[in-house]
């Protein structure tokens, strides 16, 4: 079992070498004074690889060790990323271009503030390769934590080379689809990649410059394309486990779907109501409402007018509500996710029917079904853990001149990994003077653990074995 959680992390590095041997390929048919970068990160990524092999049986040699070593891979995935970017942002800061990768690397979308990328396509190949790696390591830890909760002997779901091979694999596949299925709507393949990598990854960071994001956008028919593959996007688990194994994919959709469904209707209502509400089009309010459910945090070219994003201050409220429900679990959005806070609200119709029927609880316990008090307990320490980062972030941001309701904004943001879409709708800015570039990047890897809340469960799990 631990041999093949080691395998996994390694696995993540073999796609991020391969990538950037392929951008190094790139780069020297494109006479890229860069290429030098690329094949040191391709080096990089194969030391990494070595180490994690020489060190496997310390890696995983405790529940402690497992967990750091998931946030270690995170810190050492941004650092990587870091070593091209010195060559995009030139006249950056350490602070900064860590700031940037950290927040391509976690599928934030947080730009630094008055920098605008040049058409060169190698510097955007690079942006969308960090967040496909990002992505592709969110959905991954997901899958082993669920792995290690489901089973405990060594052949259990996914904990088996063959299947992470595959899960890579099939992750990569997506990208180069969505990539293909964007020629329908613009024929430059980096400028597709690119929009791809965004979308597939929830991360929402893409060329300004790019035509898909602005005279196009303003298009119905693209944003019900982008809309389309946002959506599209959230499918990528379930096909796979319907791909490796249909028993297990139709015995835990049925139970997740009674699990939900009642709160996902409560979501579809909130979309349509700031669709027909809005004071965009039907299409681009439904556009907004999808990539804040997604936590994509893409924005219609329409408001690019002033106008249109004071007059979206009364929906905030909606939006934020999107950002921390953030879709569903084991897909890379951002967010509590709302399969987890519909625990929350089947123990809540729990205690309700306990109080006024106390003798008739049979239909609860057909509700609760798919859900165990462990699981409750875990989206308990999930919810405490966020808030207390919520809270103490915002007291920071408030010491060092950003007003609450500003620093709020900035911390839940970075928490839900929605990046740069609510703060251009709160209209927060990032002000490079005031040095918050280390709290942002805490907070946006402390968003990428949303298994945190496993903790719990991991520790009943280990200590049994």
């Amino acid at each position: 079992m631990f041999t093949s959680i080691t395998f996994a992390l390694q696995s993540i590095f073999c796609v991020f070498a391969f990538l950037c041997l392929l951008i190094f390929s790139y780069s020297l048919g494109d006479s890229s004074n860069s290429s030098i970068l690329y094949f040191i990160t391709f080096l990089a990524n194969v030391l990494v690889i070595l180490v994690l092999n020489i060190f496997k049986k310390k890696i995983n040699k405790s529940l402690n060790f497992l967990i750091v070593n998931f946030l270690f891979i995170w810190i050492v995935i941004i650092i990587i990323g870091t070593i091209p970017l010195f060559e995009i942002y030139e006249n950056s800061s350490l602070s900064e271009i860590l700031f940037i990768s950290t927040s391509l690397s976690t599928t934030t979308g947080f730009r630094i503030p008055g920098t605008i990328l040049e058409g060169n396509d190698i510097f955007l190949m690079w942006h969308a390769i960090l967040q496909f790696i990002g992505a592709n390591y969110s959905i991954l830890t997901y899958l082993l934590f669920f792995s290690l909760i489901l089973k405990k002997d060594s052949k259990t779901f996914f904990l088996n080379k063959k299947f992470i091979i595959t899960f890579n694999l099939f992750f990569f596949l997506f990208l180069l689809a969505f990539s293909f299925l964007l020629f329908f709507i613009n024929s430059n393949f980096i400028e597709n990649l690119t929009t791809a990598s965004a979308i597939l990854s929830s991360g929402g960071f893409a060329d300004l410059n790019n035509s898909i994001l602005n005279d196009k956008f303003s298009n119905n028919n693209i944003l019900i394309f982008l809309m389309l593959l946002m959506l599209i996007s959230l499918l990528f688990l379930p096909l796979f486990a319907y791909f490796i194994d249909r028993s297990l994919f139709k015995k835990f959709y049925r139970q997740f779907s009674r699990r939900i469904s009642f709160l996902f209707f409560i979501i579809i209502g909130l979309v349509l109501f700031v669709a027909f509400y809005g004071k965009l089009s039907f299409i681009e309010n439904l556009f907004l409402g999808v990539s804040f459910l997604t936590t994509t945090g893409m924005l219609p070219h329409s408001f690019e007018n002033s106008f249109y994003v004071n007059s979206y201050g009364s929906f905030v409220l909606v939006f934020i509500i999107f950002m921390i429900i953030g879709t569903f679990s084991g897909t890379s959005n951002g967010g509590v996710k709302i399969d987890k806070l519909s625990i929350i609200v089947i123990k809540i119709t729990e205690e309700l029917n306990r109080f006024i029927f106390q003798h008739n609880l049979k239909g609860i316990e057909i509700i609760k079904k798919g859900s165990n008090q462990r699981e409750l307990n875990s989206l308990y320490a999930l919810i405490a853990i966020g808030s207390i980062f919520t809270l103490i972030s915002v007291l920071c941001y408030n010491i060092i001149g950003y007003s609450v309701k500003d620093a709020f904004f900035l911390s839940i943001s970075a928490l839900t990994n929605t990046g740069e879409g609510m703060i251009f709708l709160s209209k927060t800015p990032i002000d490079k003077e005031k040095n918050i570039y280390f709290i942002l990047n805490f907070l946006m890897i402390c968003g990428r653990f949303e298994n945190i809340g496993y903790l719990l469960i991991f520790a009943r799990l280990f200590k049994k074995n």
